[in-house]
């Protein structure tokens, strides 16, 4: 079904998709003209975010940044409906859809933060991508495909010092990622001795990228805890 919204006086065409992932019923909303949930789709169908090989506990933190549709938060939620899902979005037309689909798919164990992670916490102009909302990203520039908005960035470990012990991290948050990781080994950061499992989706937005990913991967393996998982 395709329908309009409007958010602050402006009108955004918008398409529902209903799903049946692995035996769970979703529905969620997207730009008419973005097909960002089909690789998320995808990635959980191959179990390439590795869910089928681990156990959560009753009250596991999963924490979900850069929800985009909320397709993946809303899978795990239901998938395991006793754990506690906390989805981060700053892109605030996407926000409105992230909370219909809350409501149609009966979602009770997902908090809902409306804001992005950085290296600091500040107003920021966001690109929103309407041909591929999932690219979205405070680093892309303006072009005929996209609109830009302000959002809030928070600061990364200030955002996750609410959680003593986080069991799933995902991060998929279009560059942000850079900055984040050159303050927290910068700083020499134990933050990573609370999570469990970590999934992250690198994405090249400068020259340094191949350099600068090796030394995340290297700062990420001094954790004997962690669990790294890599998201393509």
């Amino acid at each position: 079904m395709v329908f309009k919204i409007d958010i602050g006086g402006s009108e955004y065409s918008v398409i529902t998709r209903n799903l049946e992932l692995n035996d769970i019923n979703l529905k969620i909303y997207d730009f008419c003209d973005s097909h960002s949930s089909f690789g998320t789709e995808l990635t959980i169908l191959r179990n390439e975010y590795g869910f089928e090989d681990i156990k959560f506990d009753k009250k596991d933190v999963f924490v979900d940044l850069g929800a985009n549709t909320g397709l993946l938060s809303f899978y795990v939620a239901k998938k395991f409906p006793f754990i506690q899902v906390n989805s981060y979005e700053c892109d605030k037309i996407l926000l409105k859809l992230l909370n219909f689909s809350i409501v149609d798919n009966s979602i009770t164990n997902i908090n809902l933060h409306s804001f992005g992670l950085g290296a600091e916490t500040k107003i920021e102009s966001f690109n929103v991508e309407l041909s591929n909302s999932g690219g979205s990203s405070f680093f892309k520039q303006e072009s005929e495909n996209n609109i830009k908005i302000n959002a809030l960035m928070v600061d990364f470990e200030t955002a996750m010092s609410v959680y003593d012990k986080i069991k799933y991290l995902k991060m998929d948050i279009e560059g942000a990622e850079f900055s984040i990781f050159r303050k927290l080994i910068d700083s020499k950061s134990n933050f990573f001795e609370r999570v469990e499992y970590f999934c992250i989706e690198f994405h090249n937005i400068n020259n340094y990228y191949e350099s600068d990913r090796e030394e995340i991967i290297h700062y990420l393996n001094s954790f004997k805890n962690l669990n790294v998982i890599m998201n393509k």
